[in-house]
Order: C-alpha cells, then structure tokens, then sequence
C-alpha cells in the first residue's frame, strides 16, 4: 500500500477503549484486530498492514472527522477522544494525566517502537458474539493487562513519559471472567483426557475379545453349503442328495447351524421366507416329486428332518405367527414347482 493511500481512524471499542486503527481494517460497524504480540501489532498498525479477514472482529463506535493520513496525529487524538470524548481539544492539555520523569539514552526512532498500542477487551462468547474463541479472549486481556499505554513527551532535554489512567486500572482490576475462562478450559481438559483413557480400554476390550473368540467366530460363521458340500451338491437334483442331508441333519450340532444360518435369510412375509430357503436347497425338479402329506403318488415331505428344520428357522427369525403359517406356505411352495419347471422350460427356449 503506497503512503498515499494510508489512513488511520479512530474509533471506540464496546470495553471503552479508544485506539486509531487503519482505516482498512474497518467494515461498517466491525473492525478486525490481528492476534499479534505487541512489537509485531504496533508495526502492524504503523504500517498499515492489509485486512485479512480471519482476524477477529470487534464492535465499534466511529468519531466523527477522525480519519488521519498521520498515525502520530491519529494517535495523539485518540488519547484526546479517550480522555475528554472531544477531538477538536488540545492534546497538551488533556487532564488527569500523571508523568513520570526517564532519562533514555535511546533515540526517536527506539522510543517509538517502545510504543505500544492496547488490543480491545474480548467478551466471552455468547450467541450474539461467538465468532470470538475464547481462547483468543484470555491472550488479549493478559497483553492487556501487562502493557501500559505510554506517550512520550520531551521536554528540557529529559523524556516525560505519561502513563494513561485507563490501562492502569485495567492492571489492578481482577478480571471475573478471564478466571472463568480458565476454569472452563481446565474443565475440558479434565474431560478429554477421560474420553481417552475409556477409549483407550474399550480399545483394549475389543482386541481381547478378538483374539480369545477369533477361531470360534470364523467356524460359526462358514456356511452350512460349505460344510456339507463334500456330501451333499446344493441345489439338491436326486433322492440321494436328500437322503444325505437327513443324514447330516440328525446331528443336534448341524441342526442347528442349519436353523440359524437358514433364520438370516429372511423374508417380507412367510412365503417368501420359504421361498428364499427351498431355492437354496433343491431345484424345482426334485420339488415337484414330494407333497406335504405324499398323496398322489409323490413323496411325503413333511417327515423329513428338513421340514422341521424350515419350521424351527421360521420361528427363530420370528417371520411366522404359528406352525400352521410355516406349513402352509411350504405346501404352497411344493405344489407351484410343476408351474415353475414348465416356466424354465420356456424360458430356456427362448434362449
């Protein structure tokens, strides 16, 4: 930004404050104030630095006619407008000042880099304000509270230093809600670290749980089509395939493997249920030969070991009000296997 186009404005903050900002720091009614240490916030000022709107923003009160092309004059008025709300006064006589007398070896130019503007007082968020961390809160207060506002005035080769009264008060005046703030921060802390210490042993849990159950889990979820696949081929075609699976099924422990793995096939309704179920099992072809009471001069379905297993699978994926629905819907199952060979037959015509 060339020298001719900047710009200082004084304004006032919601804590009463009074500082000359650059004017591009202010939008409207906000101003952006950096998180800069005081050295680097000075210069900052001085400078002119341009706007980055990540900075945090502030309310504030604009003076009329308090816009200057000097930052020394800029800053001279706001020591005007904080102590007398008047600009048009004259600065060497603004009241209630008190001097304390230095004699500094350094220069001009070190004096003036020793000058150090006072960052705004931040509220604790609210739901009108939380734009502003409160971390961001406590930082400005602590620079605050350790820097006095100082303006050099030099007279009969000694330097005057005045203190301004504002800051001084801010120093000696605990302040409530900066404790708060601290509390409120050791609070969570206090509260990650026990998040992480019951993550950490649930975590632990859960590695012991897979390591002492691994195995067991692996065998209870292989499939009861793969267990049996070295005597019995699903689909079933032949009676020697069922005669096989009556066989395997007269083991308790294979029973029920079957029952539970047959009760997660589920089913929007009974039907479907056995559907999904007998598909798996046997093909149409070898369906067609059996009944549920073996009339007509088919097989009888219902004194086989599977028939009481597509019962016990029904109730145990609660899919079935009662016996009687498993059995009906079975009975329907067998008596469509004749329609649906006949539909694969013309389906593989077509083909």
């Amino acid at each position: 930004m060339d020298n001719s186009e900047k710009s200082w404005t004084i304004v006032q903050f919601d804590d009463l404050s009074v500082a000359a900002v650059p004017t591009n720091w202010i939008q409207g009614e906000l101003c952006h104030w950096p998180s800069y240490l005081q050295t680097k916030l000075a210069n900052a000022i001085r400078k002119c630095e341009p706007l980055n709107t990540c900075w945090p923003v502030h309310h504030i009160k604009i003076f009329r006619n308090a816009t200057y092309d000097d930052y020394m004059t800029a800053r001279n008025k706001s020591k005007v407008a904080e102590e007398t709300s008047d600009l048009a006064s004259d600065y060497e006589n603004i009241s209630k000042r008190r001097r304390v007398q230095k004699v500094l070896s350094s220069s001009d130019d070190s004096l003036t880099e020793s000058i150090l503007p006072v960052a705004p007082k931040l509220r604790l968020p609210t739901k009108n304000n939380a734009e502003i961390p409160q971390k961001e809160y406590h930082n400005t207060y602590i620079k605050e509270s350790q820097t006095a506002e100082i303006t050099p005035i030099i007279e009969n080769n000694h330097l005057e230093v005045e203190v301004s009264d504002v800051p001084q008060r801010e120093t000696e005046r605990p302040n409530s809600s900066c404790v708060f703030c601290e509390k409120y921060f050791h609070t969570l802390l206090e509260q990650n670290h026990l998040l992480r210490s019951l993550t950490t042993d649930v975590l632990a849990e859960i590695r012991t749980l897979k390591k002492n159950t691994g195995p067991a889990i692996q065998e209870e979820i292989q499939s009861v089509f793969v267990k049996f696949a070295k005597e019995v081929k699903f689909p079933m075609q032949t009676d020697t395939d069922v005669k096989k699976l009556e066989n395997i099924l007269e083991n308790p422990e294979n029973f029920s493997r079957a029952v539970h793995e047959f009760a997660g096939f589920g089913g929007s309704n009974t039907y479907s249920f056995i559907k999904r179920v007998m598909s798996a099992l046997m093909t149409n072809d070898m369906a067609k030969q059996y009944s549920w009471l073996g009339r007509k001069g088919k097989m009888s379905f219902h004194k086989l070991n599977l028939s009481t297993l597509l019962i016990r699978s029904a109730e145990t994926a609660k899919i079935s009000e009662n016996f009687r629905q498993t059995e009906l819907a079975i009975q329907s199952w067998l008596k469509r296997a004749s329609e649906r060979v006949l539909q694969e037959n013309r389906q593989a015509k077509k083909f």
